[in-house]
C-alpha cells in the first residue's frame, strides 16, 4: 500500500509571540517569511529532507531560521521521523556555527585549546537546548529572535559562552614585573582610572576626562577597553569579540592615542 501524502495544513505561517516594547508583535524578516511560505506548501518529510543540504547555492537549500522553526512546530504532532531528521539537521548547523577557529594562548597545549574550544560550545549548544526544551513546555520568546537572525543570535551566545568558561590570567602566579605588564599596558594614569586611586576632587575630574574620551570612541574601542581594565590579554579580547589579535592591538593602540590627545597624558605627572 502506497504511504499516503500528508500535506501541512495550515494556511498561513504561525506569527511570533514575541512583543515590542509598544505590545505589537515581533516581525521575521522578509525573506525569512518568505521561505516559510513557500515550505508551508510542501510536505514535512521534504522540508526534512531538504533541511540536510548545506550547500546555501543550492536551490532547495533552507534558512537555519527556517529549520528551527519547523522543529518548533512540531509540538503540534508531526511526523516523528520528519522532526528526528529536522533536529539532527538544527543541531549540526548548531555545532558548525559555535565551532570557530582559535588561537593558542601562551604556554597552551593543542590539547588545552581544543578543549577550551569543546567547553565553550557545549556551554552555548547546552544552553540553547534548554532553550529548546523550555520552548517545547510552553513557549520561548527568546528562540523567536533565532528565528530573525539565527547566525547573529549564534554568534551572541558564542561570545556569551565564551566570557563564561574563559580562564583568566593568574596573575597571582606570575613575578611581579610580569603580573604588572599585564595590567598597565595603557600606563599608570590609565589604570588608576579603572581600579578607582584617583579619591580627591582632582582625581574625579581627571577620572570624568577619561570617561568622556572613551565615550566618544567607535563601540569596537570602548568595548576592547572595557576587556583591557578587566585583566584579558589580546589574545583573550580576540576570543571574546571574535576578530585577530592583531585587530585587538590596532583598536586599543587607536584607543590610547583618542585618551592621550582628549586628556594630555603625556603632560600629567
Amino acid at each position: 500500500m502506497t504511504k499516503p501524502v500528508v500535506k501541512i495544513q495550515t494556511p498561513s505561517v504561525p506569527p511570533l509571540q514575541m512583543k515590542k516594547p509598544d505590545g505589537s508583535l515581533y516581525q521575521r524578516p522578509e525573506e525569512v517569511e518568505a521561505s516559510l511560505v513557500e515550505l508551508y506548501g510542501v510536505t514535512r518529510d521534504d522540508v526534512a529532507q531538504r533541511s540536510t543540504l548545506t550547500d546555501k547555492n543550492d536551490s532547495c537549500f533552507i534558512r537555519s531560521e527556517c529549520v528551527l522553526h519547523f522543529v518548533r512546530q512540531n509540538r503540534c504532532g508531526h511526523s516523528p521521523e520528519a522532526f528526528g531528521l529536522l533536529f539532527q539537521s538544527l543541531r549540526q548547523r548548531l555545532l558548525r556555527g559555535l565551532w570557530v577557529p582559535m588561537e593558542r594562548l601562551p604556554g597552551e597545549t593543542e590539547e588545552e585549546k581544543v578543549s577550551f574550544h569543546k567547553d565553550v560550545r557545549d556551554f552555548a549548544l547546552d544552553h540553547f537546548l534548554s532553550m529548546m526544551c523550555s520552548d517545547k513546555a510552553g513557549y520561548d520568546t527568546r528562540l523567536d529572535h533565532f528565528e530573525c537572525r539565527f547566525n547573529q543570535c549564534l554568534r551572541a551566545d558564542r561570545v556569551d559562552a565564551t566570557r563564561k568558561v574563559l580562564r583568566r590570567p593568574k596573575l597571582q602566579s606570575m613575578p611581579d614585573a610580569e603580573a604588572d605588564s599585564v595590567v598597565s599596558e595603557f600606563g599608570p594614569e590609565f589604570v588608576s582610572i579603572f581600579q578607582n586611586k584617583t579619591p580627591n576632587s582632582e582625581g574625579i575630574a581627571y577620572r570624568n576626562e577619561i570617561v568622556a574620551a572613551i565615550n566618544a570612541m567607535q563601540k569596537d574601542e570602548k568595548q576592547v577597553l572595557q576587556l583591557v581594565a578587566m585583566g584579558y590579554s589580546n589574545v583573550e579580547i580576540a576570543r571574546l569579540v571574535n576578530c585577530s589579535d592583531k585587530t585587538v592591538y590596532n583598536r586599543r593602540k587607536r584607543a590610547e592615542a583618542k585618551i592621550a590627545e582628549f586628556v594630555d597624558l603625556g603632560d600629567r605627572k
